[in-house]
């Protein structure tokens, strides 16, 4: 190479320079452009919407804002999405230059260029209902592309309240590329529920057939119509006719469905409450009228263990449902024993006056509780992963929380039963039951058994408190709506019969919920006491009894 043409140090040296600016400063810039500025490519409907809202600095026109927001929902730009979250947050702000920027803490920027841009006299754009309503409308449209099935299936449901004929295209846009059986399901369903209104018949007969493959209560509006005088094509009307007989055979099932799965949940409260129960009065043969007090003061040892771990930890309340129910038990039982020491222990065989003095203490724990908590009943939050449905079918759904109080009531009676069927403590106390003399001949403490028998039922009672506590709100009276339900079960189930008090917890459970629909809440009741009176008339002893050996 001539030595003219070669480089020198310097030029080399500058070269290099030159060369790592350029690297260390290109990935700089990229990092920190905004995210709405990274998308290139623009379309028709995301630049009619911008040129729209800019000019609602001075129009200020609902109609032409409500055009502007479906346009972003028809708009395949990346950026129309994020755009239409800061409009359902009041972030979008237009200036008198018609700027449409995104206001932030830290001042505004464009929408397009990511650039500070609106001018001190920017003002956000109206939220009125309509407006709100055709921003979730057009966000479900932005989320039919989604890659998650879920978000996608979420976005059909929403579309599936508005029946238009834009969603109707948006739908069968997506259901050419969706792959996800149940979004293609859901979204030939609600195309079938917006062509039901065609004026053609055979598309209304085609969608008939749809909707009859994928029946849902909710369709009976849509469907109705089509099976009136209204309807001029006669084989339509009949398929109508057809569907609806259909939704009204599931329409059964599913609210029986329903009345069955009420029935379980209050049949597992009915259970917590009268297991204690039957342990003590089947032992003891004391009418303890302050159970019901050991399920209220459980109730609130939940109530005091959320407020707590609430305040200690960030996300105490989540964990202070498992810490309230053996926390309850304990205190439940502590009190229960403290009870039969002092009080119950002095009057065994004498009814009437441990009648009396139960329900004198369980006077004195409700004005305890009214003194330390107040009278006013409490809400005790339920913690985050018991919110929500567990979906069944698409018109049944049972709540998670009262599935878990469900489990926990099958919990706990397992419990109970392993403790009587394979401890010494449950050998003993089967033994007293069914003979107490024979029982203190034998060696056996019939004091300390008694206290354990009675510390048992008052801490079973508690963990029923905290399971309520999940249900509805917590007050210094909660306790007496349950006493003579529990009475009732137990006395049902055969004093002293663990699976009697099962079976009939359930089965009155179960069988209230069937009546209350026909007959109100009230007579209900009423007439579950009367089918008890007839059942303790033809059984005294209820309907399951120890096997005792004669002779």
């Amino acid at each position: 190479m001539p030595a003219e043409l070669q480089p020198t140090p310097g030029v080399l040296l500058g070269a290099a320079l030159i060369f790592w600016a350029i690297m260390v400063w290109s990935p700089v810039q990229a990092q920190t452009a905004p995210p709405l500025a990274q998308a290139q490519h623009t379309d028709p409907a995301w630049e009619q919407a911008l040129s729209i809202l800019g000019q609602q600095a001075r129009a200020r026109d609902i109609m032409a804002l409500r055009h502007a927001v479906e346009l972003l929902g028809q708009s395949r730009d990346p950026r129309a999405l994020s755009l239409l979250d800061a409009l359902q947050d009041g972030a979008v702000l237009v200036d008198e230059n018609s700027h449409v920027c995104l206001g932030s803490a830290g001042g505004t920027r464009d929408v397009v260029t990511g650039e500070p841009a609106c001018s001190s006299h920017a003002h956000t754009l109206p939220l009125t209902n309509i407006i709100r309503r055709a921003i979730s409308l057009a966000m479900a449209r932005q989320r039919l592309h989604d890659a998650n099935p879920k978000v996608r299936l979420a976005a059909v449901v929403e579309l599936s309240h508005s029946l238009q004929p834009s969603v109707g295209m948006a739908l069968e846009e997506a259901l050419a590329t969706e792959q996800d059986p149940e979004v293609q399901r859901r979204i030939a369903m609600t195309l079938a529920l917006l062509h039901v209104q065609d004026a053609e018949p055979q598309r209304r007969l085609d969608a008939l057939e749809v909707l009859e493959n994928h029946l849902e209560l909710a369709q009976r509006p849509v469907i109705e119509p089509l099976a009136g005088p209204a309807e001029g094509n006669p084989e339509v009307r009949a398929k109508a006719r057809a569907v609806l007989e259909r939704l009204d055979r599931r329409a059964f099932v599913i609210h029986q469905t329903e009345r069955f799965l009420q029935g379980l949940s209050l049949g597992s409260i009915l259970m917590l409450a009268a297991l204690g129960l039957a342990i003590t009065f089947g032992l003891l043969g004391i009418i303890n009228m302050a159970h019901g007090e050991m399920l209220m003061v459980g109730a609130y040892v939940c109530h005091a263990c959320t407020s707590i771990a609430s305040r200690l930890l960030p996300q105490g309340q989540d964990a202070a449902i498992l810490l309230s129910l053996p926390v309850a038990f304990v205190v439940t039982a502590g009190l229960g024993a403290l009870i039969e020491v002092t009080v119950i222990r002095h009057l065994y065989g004498r009814p009437l006056e441990s009648l009396l003095a139960t329900w004198g203490i369980s006077l004195a724990l409700i004005q305890a509780i009214r003194l330390t908590f107040g009278a006013q009943n409490v809400v005790v939050p339920a913690p985050s992963w018991l919110d929500g449905d567990l979906q069944i079918t698409a018109d049944l759904s049972f709540t998670i929380i009262r599935l878990a109080v469900v489990v926990l009531a099958l919990a706990v009676t397992v419990l109970i039963h392993g403790v009587l069927r394979w401890t010494s403590m449950g050998l003993a106390l089967r033994a007293v039951t069914q003979d107490r003399a024979m029982s203190s001949a034998l060696g056996l403490s019939s004091a300390r058994i008694d206290r354990r028998a009675f510390a048992l039922g008052s801490g079973v009672a508690g963990l029923a408190g905290v399971a309520l506590a999940q249900l509805d709100t917590v007050g210094p009276n909660m306790g007496q709506g349950y006493i003579v339900d529990a009475f009732l079960v137990v006395v049902v189930g055969g004093v002293g019969q663990l699976g009697g008090t099962i079976i009939a917890a359930f089965g009155l459970g179960v069988l209230q919920k069937f009546l209350e629909p026909a007959m109100g809440a009230v007579l209900a009741k009423v007439a579950i006491l009367l089918l008890v009176i007839l059942v303790i008339q033809r059984r005294p002893q209820g309907l399951f009894t120890w096997r005792i050996r004669s002779g």
